[in-house]
């Protein structure tokens, strides 16, 4: 089974194309749901298979979700605070983006208008994903990740959440039966080695070739 999103793709709700890992747990909390009580499925055989970003979500998800049997987690984008910094340019850098988000969240409270960036770009460097080149060509590609259906766009109220977001910091409270496949040309295969070795309950890893975009 899959699925939008609330606020995304052809699912309602608003703001649209929030990036908000509450929404999204809330979303896989009630998939899941779904799944185990489905005539056609074996309610004790529900497991979950999560790629990048959406692995994060997932193990969130997995805390509460006591009808979901085992979680896999493709090329899983997981970080935390020392990461995010690496990432997205220091604490300074880090710090103008949350202050971006608290902006626009107020503006939203006021007005109802929902303030944007282009979600990946190699030419707008306020894009969310933004590097020259290719790196993210796969975003960009008609036939890939550019389909008529994805907007590109982030709302920048979503910062402060996404970028105060710790997904490594919950893998001892993870029950279910877990394993990572990934490689090191990953996007964050630190994040996805200290996860695993936070993990207390049954679990294995699988290290591959590629990049992120391989997966």
């Amino acid at each position: 089974m899959t699925f939008d999103f609330t606020g995304f793709g052809e699912s309602e709700g608003a703001p649209r194309d929030l990036e908000s890992a509450r929404r999204k747990v809330e979303d896989l909390d009630n998939a899941v749901a779904f799944a185990h009580g489905h005539p056609a499925v074996d309610g004790g055989r529900v497991g979950s298979v999560a790629i990048c970003a959406s692995a994060g979500y997932m193990a969130m998800a997995s805390l509460g979700a006591t009808q979901l049997g085992s979680l896999v987690m493709v090329a899983p984008w997981l970080h935390d605070a020392r990461l995010v910094e690496q990432l997205y340019g220091g604490q300074k850098a880090v710090r103008e983006r949350i202050e971006k988000s608290l902006a626009a969240r107020a503006d939203f409270a006021r007005s109802g208008e929902v303030r944007y960036v282009k979600a990946a770009s190699n030419t707008d460097e306020s894009a969310a994903m933004y590097a020259p080149g290719d790196a993210f060509a796969y975003y960009l590609d008609s036939k890939r990740g550019a389909v008529p259906q994805w907007s590109n766009r982030f709302a920048v109220m979503a910062w402060k959440e996404w970028l105060e977001l710790d997904a490594v910091a919950i893998a001892p409270q993870v029950t279910v039966p877990v394993r990572i496949i990934t490689s090191e040309g990953s996007a964050t295969p630190d994040g996805a080695k200290r996860f695993e070795a936070g993990l207390r309950g049954k679990h294995d890893s699988v290290w591959v070739e590629g990049t992120q975009f391989h997966f």
